[in-house]
Formats: structure tokens, sequence, C-alpha cells
């Protein structure tokens, strides 16, 4: 009777090893089935990104940021460039949300540079600016411009800008930075001009009681 017993309990223990295989084969399977799927998921940033790169060259393509003809190119080079490698800097600047509820003033000052660099797709311009302005406090500023050309018209380019802020008034005096956007006029004549929105930044609690952001409008004529 024991050995009976004996024998079906082995025989019972032997019919359910596959059953308990099978089942600890799942878990393994399950981990395949994971790291089957993470190659696909890591893909999906670089997909992103390529879609966004051809994204931006389209754009830049619809708005026609392309070399010039050879006749206009040498005008340019020759009027726009060497011509103005160095120019002389008048204008006005208003300063908007100054602690006395705003001001005008007079700027003057000086640049370097080139105003068309020729590439193969894009025709781009890049200057080196010294600005001196006393409009509600005396103002140097000193960075660069970056102007973006477009085939179809000459009149008006993308400027760009940006700086340091070396700003006193009454003995006291603060340093902040700048950025400035806006379109240039006629880059390619000798006497242009620049129309430009600021943004100066300065610390908080700073000595000339200045916010942390004043808003300015700068109208710059280039003279050669």
């Amino acid at each position: 009777m024991r050995l009976t017993k004996l024998t079906r309990l082995m025989r019972f223990i032997e019919s359910t090893k596959p059953i308990n295989s099978i089942k600890s084969m799942q878990p393994i399977k399950s981990m395949r089935l994971i790291k089957s799927i993470k190659p696909a998921e890591s893909t999906a940033p670089i997909k992103s990104a390529k879609k966004a790169a051809f994204l931006l060259l389209s754009l830049m393509l619809a708005t026609n940021l392309c070399a010039l003809d050879a006749e206009r190119e040498s005008r340019n080079n020759k009027l726009g460039n060497w011509w103005q490698i160095a120019t002389f800097h008048i204008g006005s600047s208003i300063d908007i949300n100054t602690p006395n509820g705003g001001a005008m003033g007079l700027n003057i000052g000086g640049s370097a540079g080139w105003n068309y660099i020729f590439l193969s797709d894009v025709d781009m311009g890049a200057r080196f600016k010294y600005l001196y302005s006393n409009a509600y406090a005396s103002t140097h500023s000193l960075g660069a411009m970056l102007y973006i050309h477009t085939a179809n018209d000459d009149m008006f380019s993308l400027a760009l800008g940006g700086g340091v802020l070396f700003t006193n008034q009454g003995g006291q005096s603060a340093t902040g930075s700048y950025v400035e956007v806006g379109v240039g006029l006629f880059k390619f004549f000798p006497v242009n001009g620049d129309l430009l929105y600021r943004a100066s930044f300065y610390p908080a609690s700073n000595p000339l009681g200045m916010s942390e952001m004043v808003h300015g409008i700068q109208i710059v004529f280039s003279l050669f």
C-alpha cells in the first residue's frame, strides 16, 4: 500500500514538471520581449530630431535665404563691405520703463565688420559695435550684430544683436547685458540704418534703481 502511494506521488511530481518549466519560462520570455521593444523606443528621439531638422531646413528655403546673383554680389561687396569696414553711428535711444517713467536721448558710436558674407545658401553680415547713449543714464554698450539678408529684397535685413552694458548716473554705476532684434535698412548702401528693439538686463536691487529688464527702442544711422 505504501509503495502504491509512493509510486502515485512520484508520478504526480513528474507530471507537474513540464507545467512548472513552462511557468518558469514566462518571465524570461517577458524580459526578452521588453528588451526587444527598447531599441524601437530609443530611436524615437532620433526620428524627432530628423523631423525638426527637416522642418528648419524647409523654413529657411521658404524664406528665400539664398545667395545673390553675381552682379548684386559685386555691388554689395563694394558698397556694403569695403566702404563700410568701419562706420560711424548716430541716432536716438528711447528707454521706456526707467525710474523716471521713460527717457529719450542721443546715441553715438561706431562699428567694424563685414555687412555681406557670401555663403553658398545664406547671405549674412557680422559687425562689432560700440554705442554710447544718454537717455535716462549714461550707457556704454559693447557687443556684436548679426544681419541675415534675403535674396529678393535689398531694402530689409533681419538684425540680431547682444552684448554688455556699463551704465552710470550721479556717481552710481551698474553693469548689465542686452539683446536686440529688428530690421536693418539698405545695408548695401554706405548710408543706412537699423531700427531695433532692445531689452536691457540689470541685477536686482542695483544702485541706479533700474528694473531688472528695461525695454527700449534704438534708431541707429550708419554713416560711412
